[in-house]
């Protein structure tokens, strides 16, 4: 189930979640073992061996489980940063995954109940899913099911004084939707942030000359569009483990043909087929469609290239 992007509701009839910089998780924990997916359907199950043990800590009587959540991994400061989280992303290779597990450990956070001792629970309200989420803990040191709240505005003020990506609110009586979209669910962040697709690139100087400068963004107002619209680039937020990675991924899918609906008038621009989706932090959208001040902040495996449109259509 997505959230929707919206002001801040209040009420009685709504509860507030913070919102998690990670990586969707549909966990799947039956006696037999766990499987992690991503939203996007992959299995990821092997490059996190911190919840290879979920199935022995869950109550026998809870199983078969289905439970929503993210990944994340905590910064020196204790709250979510996705930059730590990319160096975990991709990795295969048993002795590399352990290694990057134990330095850089990744948390799991629940936040919902799709199954439960093998009965869907879609239909019932948010409050009775939370209620059975709540009775599973503990569910070991890198798994946590966070509380939910009922002052929105005080826990949006926290969150962003603490650096954190923003708060979810949550209808008490919705049911789950599974793929879908829902004002049920209205998710408020403390600056505008979504995903691009990468469209293209332009040459890096200085010490970045080797890699690339920027990245040529694009999204789609509605899904089955045929081409990208321009979003600008985004040349900051870069780190150089990632320049490297990312530049090696761009050179394997370089193309002659822009993959944009409209001319890009960016000097030196080269062009890739867009298969790369990149998460941008970023102050507005101009009238013509245009990021202000983005910002790199990771690349999202758990999403496909052709389902990037664009969250809010009133930025």
């Amino acid at each position: 189930m997505l959230a929707t992007p919206g002001p801040l509701p209040t009420g009685k009839e709504w509860a507030y979640e913070l919102k998690w910089d990670g990586i969707r998780a549909i966990v799947t924990i039956g006696s037999a073992g766990v499987r992690i997916e991503t939203r996007s359907g992959n299995d990821i199950t092997p490059r996190f061996p911190e919840f290879a043990d979920l199935h022995t800590l869950a109550p026998p009587a809870a199983l078969p489980l289905v439970l929503d959540g993210e990944i994340v991994a905590f910064g020196s400061e204790g709250y979510p940063d996705f930059h730590l989280l990319q160096s975990r992303i991709g990795l295969t290779g048993h002795s590399r995954i352990a290694s990057a597990a134990a330095d850089t450990p990744a948390h799991l956070i629940l936040f919902d109940v799709i199954v439960f001792a093998g009965a869907v629970t879609t239909e019932l309200p948010y409050h009775e899913r939370r209620n059975r989420l709540q009775g599973l803990k503990p569910l070991g040191d890198h798994v946590s099911i966070p509380r939910a709240y009922s002052d929105g505005q005080h826990l949006l003020e926290s969150a962003v004084q603490l650096g954190i990506e923003g708060v979810v609110a949550k209808r008490l009586d919705s049911p789950y939707r599974p793929d879908h979209r829902s004002r049920d669910w209205i998710k408020v962040k403390r600056k505008p942030r979504q995903e691009f697709a990468v469209g293209g690139w332009t040459p890096g100087g200085g010490h970045r000359k080797s890699w690339f400068g920027s990245l040529l963004l694009g999204y789609r107002r509605q899904a089955g569009d045929p081409g990208l619209r321009f979003a600008g680039a985004v040349g900051s937020g870069f780190g150089d483990s990632e320049l490297a990675v990312i530049a090696a991924r761009l050179d394997a899918t370089e193309t002659d043909e822009s993959p944009f609906c409209e001319p890009v008038n960016v000097a030196g621009a080269r062009f890739v087929d867009p298969t790369l989706v990149a998460e941008v932090e970023f102050q507005k959208l101009t009238p013509d469609g245009r990021l202000r001040h983005p910002v790199f902040k990771g690349l999202r495996s758990d999403k496909r290239a052709d389902e990037v449109v664009l969250e809010d259509p009133t930025l």
